[in-house]
């Protein structure tokens, strides 16, 4: 039975409910992303359309920051193990752990990704777009990226994957989620720093590297941001403090011992509740 609850702290069926609700979403998004018509000309003419935009407002600034990388071969699998990881193992394990340990943050951070993921793909659908790294022609370089030319890709790998699916960057827009939820739920200011510099860090790797503009960057951030913004919106609670996150939660709440939670204290929402009684609750988690 403790077995059981470890592993499935809020039953058996919530937790298959949401892995399949992850795997049928990961195989509509791969196939969905892979199925959008790879019109090369328009994927460039866009591209060039970017590069035109940013020489008028004089931002183009892609082409040196990775020519004035060091030439060593510590750079390149440091930009690609950035880059993989981001998506296919730290997106993984920050839903993982945010389930586990903090049921109702996980609830909110994972339909910010659904919504940021999915309206990810419209863009591509409706701006394909050419990252730098292919535009040999201007001097950009594919080497630091990780990733084959698109000509060489076969099979299932040239099914799923889009090579010109570069606006909006979906990598910074789920490092950005990544890292704001992640820093919220950590108490310790030198771990909150670097979940908030973690997007960061990506933004620089897939600029220089060659994978986006500075404007797919700027585009994925916005996306983020209006995902995470309808997502608390539409999860707003009746009360303000039904998730132990509002003002009010702190004046008519009270600390008790969760036992679907693990054992971890949560606010309850209850009048006869004071600020005394809250703090001296031993250990106080919002939002889990």
């Amino acid at each position: 039975m403790a077995i059981r609850r470890s592993l499935a702290p809020y039953g058996v069926s919530d937790l298959l409910v949401q892995i399949g609700l992850w795997v049928v979403f990961g195989l509509a998004y791969e196939a969905g992303r892979g199925a959008v018509v790879h019109d090369r000309a328009r994927a460039f003419s866009d591209s060039e359309r970017i590069i035109d935009l940013e020489r008028r407002t004089h931002t183009f600034f892609e082409l040196a920051l990775q020519h004035d990388l060091p030439s060593g071969h510590a750079i390149a699998p440091a930009f690609r193990l950035s880059y993989w990881i981001s998506e296919f193992v730290l997106l993984v394990l920050a839903l993982v752990y945010t389930y586990f340990r903090h049921r109702k943050t996980y609830a909110l951070f994972r339909d910010a990704v659904l919504l940021t993921n999915s309206l990810g793909l419209l863009g591509y659908l409706f701006l394909p777009t050419a990252p730098p790294r292919l535009l040999a022609g201007y001097g950009f370089r594919n080497d630091l990226s990780g990733q084959p030319n698109p000509d060489h890709a076969t099979g299932l790998i040239a099914f799923a994957a889009n090579p010109y699916a570069a606006m909006p960057s979906l990598h910074v827009a789920d490092a950005i989620l990544i890292g704001l939820f992640l820093a919220s739920l950590s108490h310790s200011m030198p771990i909150k720093a670097l979940w908030l510099l973690w997007p960061c860090w990506l933004s620089y790797v897939v600029i220089a590297s060659g994978n986006h503009f500075w404007l797919d960057v700027a585009a994925g951030a916005a996306l983020a941001a209006i995902s995470l913004l309808i997502s608390s919106q539409v999860r707003r609670p009746r009360t303000p403090d039904a998730y132990g996150l509002g003002k009010s939660s702190f004046l008519s709440g009270h600390a008790r011992r969760s036992r679907e939670g693990g054992g971890d204290i949560t606010l309850a929402s209850q009048p006869t509740g004071t600020m005394r009684e809250v703090a001296a609750a031993p250990r106080l988690v919002v939002g889990g």
